[in-house]
């Protein structure tokens, strides 16, 4: 199962609220219907539900009976899909980790710390903690999988180089003003964990 969901923040909703508030009335109150339309929380909502056991992820269906679940995933967002899906799965969630630099609260989802836009050693290790647990869940779990945006950055895992290069690397990227989509190109060629 994979979550996507465009990148969040409370910058991000402090300038679209500063830039919806010059707009038209009717602008305005589209505006801020799409910012509520895409948070996590509202996606997992409208996107998942659990039903004994079954579980539905948009138009797709697992049956849970006898298996583990875990989330597992990164970006900015994660922790905030994370919490939803707890809320809907319960105790049929058995845990998880995410990444994110963003933190959350969570009863069974290890939000661990991550940086972006440049990956950082904090988010090596917890990357590290994340592979793990897919290590761990074996043949018979469930994985949700959880990827927002920033996930490139925050899922940090230097395949064939340092992570000073990988930071040097990134940051020249940044700075070209490629498009994220060239970034990303280049980024999945240094990691353990993008590209598939």
């Amino acid at each position: 199962m994979f979550l996507a969901v465009p990148p969040r923040s409370a910058d991000m909703d402090r300038r679209w609220r500063r830039r919806l508030a010059r707009l038209p009335a009717f602008s305005l109150v589209v505006g801020f219907a799409g910012v509520a339309a895409a948070h996590p929380r509202r996606v997992v909502r409208e996107s998942v539900a659990l039903d004994g056991d079954t579980l539905r992820v948009g138009d797709a269906t697992y049956d849970l009976a006898g298996r583990d679940v875990v989330v597992l995933g990164g970006g900015k967002a994660a922790g905030e899909l994370a919490a939803a899906l707890e809320a809907v799965l319960g105790d049929r969630l058995r845990g998880g980790a995410v990444v994110t630099d963003e933190p959350v609260e969570t009863g069974r989802v290890d939000v661990l710390p991550g940086d972006h836009p440049v990956p950082s050693e904090t988010g090596v290790e917890s990357t590290r903690e994340v592979l793990a647990a897919a290590d761990e869940a074996g043949g018979g779990v469930l994985v949700l999988a959880v990827v927002a945006g920033g996930g490139s950055a925050l899922l940090a895992a230097p395949a064939g180089v340092s992570l000073a290069d990988l930071r040097a690397t990134n940051e020249a990227l940044l700075e070209s003003g490629a498009p994220i989509a060239d970034v990303n190109a280049v980024r999945k060629h240094l990691s353990a964990v993008k590209g598939g």
